[in-house]
């Protein structure tokens, strides 16, 4: 019950973001190129960010 209020980290809320935005991107792939590249690229951007958040600990 107490995990239920339990507060996501940055790190998780930067994966949540990530796993949405490579979805969107695969979506789109066939559809709407250009946006898809601009999904994955977002997608990698913060995938560096979670990859920085890492590397500080």
């Amino acid at each position: 019950m107490f995990t239920l209020l339990k507060k996501k980290s940055i790190e998780q809320k930067l994966q949540e973001k990530y796993n949405r935005l490579i979805e969107e991107g695969d979506k789109l792939l066939f559809t709407n190129q250009p946006e898809s590249v601009k999904k994955y690229k977002e997608a990698r951007r913060t995938l560096n960010q979670i990859e920085s958040l890492k590397n500080a600990i």
